[in-house]
C-alpha cells in the first residue's frame, strides 16, 4: 500500500489530465489502506512483546514518544487534504514523511534487538549481530567509492527527466 501510494504521488507530480486524476483517486484509497496497516502494526506489536509495550507506554517514555503517533496522524490528515485539494508535490512529500515516521516507530519499538526473541531466548542486539571491524571497514570503503557515483547518476536521471509528461509528447 505504501509503495503504491508513493507511486500514485509520483504520478500526480509527473503527469497531468486523466492519468493524474486517476492517480489522485487511487491515492485516497491507498492512503486509507496504508493507515490501516500502520494502525494494525502499531497495535499488534506492543500486544506481541511486553518489552515493546513497556517502551511505549511506561513513564517517562510515553512523554517522549507520544509525538510519533500524533505527528503521523497530522501528516496523514495533511496528505489527505493535499490529495483532495489537487496539490501535486505535497502528497508525495507527505507520503514519504509517513514512511519515515512509520519506520521510526518500528525502530523505536525494536531497538536494540535486530533478531526477534524466540521461546527461551532474548533475541540478538545490534552489537551482537555486528560484523567484524575489518568487514565493516571493507564495506565502508566500497560505500565511499560507490555512493558518489550512485548519487551523481540519480541527480543526472532526475535532471534528464524533469518536468511533466504530457499527452502526445515523446518518441514517434
Amino acid at each position: 500500500m505504501g509503495y503504491a501510494l508513493l507511486g500514485a504521488g509520483w504520478l500526480m507530480v509527473k503527469t497531468e489530465g486523466p492519468v493524474a486524476e486517476r492517480a489522485r483517486r487511487h491515492a485516497l484509497l491507498l492512503q486509507g489502506g496504508l493507515l490501516l496497516f500502520i494502525t494494525i502494526v502499531s497495535v499488534w506489536t506492543p500486544l506481541q512483546e511486553s518489552r515493546i509495550a513497556a517502551r511505549w507506554f511506561s513513564c517517562p517514555n510515553i512523554l517522549f514518544l507520544w509525538p510519533v503517533p500524533f505527528v503521523t496522524a497530522l501528516l496523514a490528515f495533511g496528505c489527505y487534504k493535499a490529495i483532495r485539494s489537487g496539490w501535486e508535490l505535497l502528497p508525495f512529500v507527505l507520503s514519504i514523511s509517513l514512511f519515515i515516521l512509520a519506520y521510526t516507530g518500528l525502530a523505536i519499538s525494536k531497538f536494540p534487538y535486530l533478531v526477534p526473541p524466540v521461546e527461551g531466548a532474548e533475541g540478538l542486539t545490534v552489537w551482537q549481530t555486528a560484523a567484524a571491524p575489518e568487514s565493516q571497514i571493507f564495506v565502508l570503503i566500497g560505500v565511499l567509492i560507490l555512493l558518489p557515483i550512485i548519487l551523481t547518476y540519480t541527480v543526472l536521471s532526475y535532471w534528464t527527466f524533469r518536468g511533466k509528461v504530457r499527452l502526445g509528447e515523446g518518441c514517434h
